[in-house]
């Protein structure tokens, strides 16, 4: 933004104080407001995906699939390659009632590869990874989409779609179910998804959000009157209006895409076991009681806080600024009620700096493997791809812990 623009913005915040404010404030100057940007432009439920997966496996099994790489507008023909596609794309088309070449490719397949569901490839048949660029021309189905394809059993499939969501997501549904502990509340409104945990592992004014900050946002947030937090709503509504905004894109702000950012991640969130999301009310919960879902009746919000509590109990440890407990193998990884248990344990966590987390978090949480050289951690992922923790410096736990959470941390990978 430019000055004029600040100066409009604090003219418009005049009366609301607080650190909640000030950030919200900061948070506008950068070009990256919006925070955590994932699947906006894309509508899809969790049936409409198995469709996809169902038709591309009737079509050529785990084989390679060539695809059209020009939109239509630009060349309506399909060239003979491409004829197994269009009619894939047809056969897609019937049973969703929408589906187009384009979309297909442009859109659910982008979002089907990060979520692990298929591999793409460029013209000399070389693997793109998920969030990189190039112009694909092959796609191919995965071993996990051929596991999620066969599994009969309902709730088993839907820990199979958490665990592609969360990939999609880069962790954040563990996030918010570690923001939603430490609030001791089972909801989140969609204002404070928009305003606070949407910038979670980004950093504004030279300062790094993990999830303890971002909690003691949403506490304060919560702790000003309902007209106080009412005309901060009111007044971002009125201020992030595109129109008002001078310059290219970078300098506007935009309300309606950035709560609509959250809303989308919100209504992707409820297809897994967590989350449901009441779109009326404006609020998602974490799912506490459903036949098919990850808690029982009798779970409380509370237990996700006990293995917190008890690592820094069993590493004689003290909360330090900038630093999140983590979960070494994701809670995402489990595909039943047993297994979730075994992944919520003090063994399978780790206190480690907000920006070492991040960059785990960046890699869709891979980094499963705990190894030690020497008193500092190692996090690796299976391509060899490794985070290194600094003791002391970047994590904090007890020596004497160590080969308790080595052994763990191997137990759980054995049964993956």
């Amino acid at each position: 933004m430019i000055q004029t623009d600040k100066n409009r913005l604090r003219k418009a915040l005049s009366g609301l104080t607080g650190t909640c404010v000030q950030f919200i404030e900061k948070r506008l100057w950068n070009e990256d407001y919006r925070g955590i940007q994932r699947s906006q432009h894309n509508r899809y439920t969790d049936n409409e995906i198995l469709i996809i997966i169902e038709e591309m496996y009737r079509s050529v099994g785990t084989e390679l699939l060539q695809i059209r790489t020009t939109d239509l507008s630009k060349r309506p023909e399909n060239y003979p390659e491409e004829e197994q596609y269009a009619s894939l794309v047809t056969a897609i088309a019937s049973r969703m009632d929408r589906c187009t070449q384009d979309s297909l490719r442009k859109n659910l397949f982008v979002d089907m590869n990060r979520m692990g569901f298929i591999k793409r490839y460029n013209k000399n048949l070389t693997e793109i990874a998920p969030l990189g660029r190039g112009t694909i021309k092959y796609v191919q189905l995965t071993t996990f989409a051929v596991r999620f394809l066969k599994e009969t059993n309902l709730f088993k499939r839907r820990m199979l779609y958490t665990k592609a969501i969360e990939t999609l997501m880069n962790g954040y549904g563990e996030m918010l179910l570690g923001i939603m502990a430490e609030l001791e509340t089972a909801h989140l409104d969609v204002e404070e998804m928009v305003l606070f945990t949407s910038y979670i592992t980004h950093s504004c004014g030279g300062e790094w959000y993990g999830q303890s900050e971002i909690v003691a946002l949403i506490k304060e947030y919560r702790q000003m009157s309902r007209f106080q937090r009412e005309k901060l709503v009111d007044v971002l509504k009125e201020f992030c209006n595109p129109n008002s905004f001078s310059g290219d894109k970078t300098n506007k702000r935009d309300w309606h895409n950035w709560v609509n950012e959250s809303q989308q991640i919100a209504s992707v969130l409820a297809q897994t076991a967590y989350f449901e999301w009441d779109s009326a009310n404006g609020r998602l919960y974490l799912r506490l009681k459903l036949k098919e879902g990850l808690f029982t009746k009798e779970t409380k919000l509370s237990r996700s806080l006990i293995a917190k509590k008890n690592y820094f109990t069993k590493h004689n440890i003290e909360k330090r600024k900038g630093f999140e407990l983590h979960h070494v193998v994701p809670l995402c990884w489990a595909e039943d009620h047993t297994e979730f248990d075994l992944l919520d344990q003090w063994e399978n966590l780790v206190y480690i700096d907000a920006f070492s987390h991040a960059k785990i978090t960046q890699n869709n949480n891979k980094n499963v493997r705990l190894s030690f050289e020497q008193n500092d951690a190692q996090f690796s992922d299976y391509a060899e791809n490794t985070i290194d923790c600094q003791f002391g410096q970047q994590i904090l736990y007890s020596i004497q812990r160590k080969k308790e959470m080595l052994t763990y941390n191997q137990k759980l990978l054995e049964k993956q």
